[in-house]
């Protein structure tokens, strides 16, 4: 789930709620305002995907104020859905989300008038295309994959067979899900192998080691970018969530989340020359905060 926001009014509307699924990669779009809150998710969450689909067993979001609040922490735990967010600035965790953002906009744009304030109207159209048309993953639409058949488009055109049994309909749509279920895993490998051509391995941290926070999604009170210090800390880990992901003891004034993915990391290492130390940096105003 993901928000994509800031966009021209269109039929009273600013943003809209992206909702894909993961195994099918079916995918909502649902037109929406930012000032939305936990509640108002939640009902839209309800009225245009519970109602179609059941409560899914997990949801994959950042950690937007709607998604951390207590209100859609308890509503979900009601369904017995569990949720997982992305680490501190890295949104490959939600990556399919991303992706399908930009499929959406790429469509919108195309047709949407100049003044772009049209979205709304193509926002149903869009969803229909996108869920109409063959997943490079799954290399079925999500359609196909979510239902066992296309949508009628044209009358002349049969879908299925008129003389398909209901045994020979089950025996497809079976067939059908362990066809998505390999091809999402070749596409998966084909991501992982592509992705980590150009990645070196994770350092082995531990809890304990002191490391540098990279600055590079963190904004500070200083005048430039260019010339504020590229790293904070060192910061104690002081748990390891996964391989990747490390919780840092940072100080109560820092009003960030304290999980970070491993990129956003650099190990302390020591100066091992005799009789030379190298002194802090100065403080620097994070959140109006003096930070070290």
């Amino acid at each position: 789930m993901d928000f994509v926001t800031d966009l021209p009014p269109s039929n009273g509307f600013d943003s809209i709620l992206v909702i894909v699924d993961r195994f099918t990669k079916m995918g909502h779009f649902i037109p929406c305002n930012k000032t939305i809150n936990a509640k108002q998710t939640a009902a839209l969450f309800t009225q245009n995907i519970l109602r179609l689909h059941g409560a899914p067993r997990n949801i994959v979001s950042d950690r937007g104020v709607q998604f951390t609040s207590q209100f859609w922490k308890a509503f979900n735990h009601s369904l017995g859905t569990t949720l997982s967010f992305s680490s501190a600035f890295h949104p490959e965790t939600d990556g399919q989300t991303e992706r399908l953002n930009q499929t959406m906009e790429q469509y919108i744009r195309c047709y949407t008038n100049y003044a772009q304030d049209d979205w709304f109207d193509l926002l149903p159209l869009a969803e229909f295309a996108y869920n109409n048309s063959d997943h490079s993953s799954t290399k079925k639409s999500p359609f196909f994959a979510n239902y066992g058949y296309h949508p009628v488009m044209d009358s002349i055109l049969p879908i299925l067979p008129e003389d398909l049994s209901t045994n020979d309909r089950a025996t497809e749509l079976t067939d059908t899900i362990k066809e998505l279920t390999l091809n999402i895993k070749k596409a998966q490998d084909a991501y992982t192998f592509q992705a980590n051509k150009k990645r070196i391995p994770a350092p082995d941290y531990q809890i304990g080691d002191q490391v540098w926070l990279r600055t590079t999604n963190i904004k500070t009170n200083r005048p430039t970018k260019k010339f504020d210090y590229r790293k904070l800390g060192p910061f104690k880990i002081i748990e390891k969530i996964n391989p990747v992901c490390f919780r840092l003891e940072l100080p109560p004034t820092m009003h960030i989340h304290n999980v970070f993915h491993t990129s956003l990391l650099e190990q302390v290492t020591q100066n091992e020359l005799s009789d030379r130390h190298q002194p802090p940096p100065l403080p620097v105003q994070v959140d109006g905060q003096e930070e070290y």
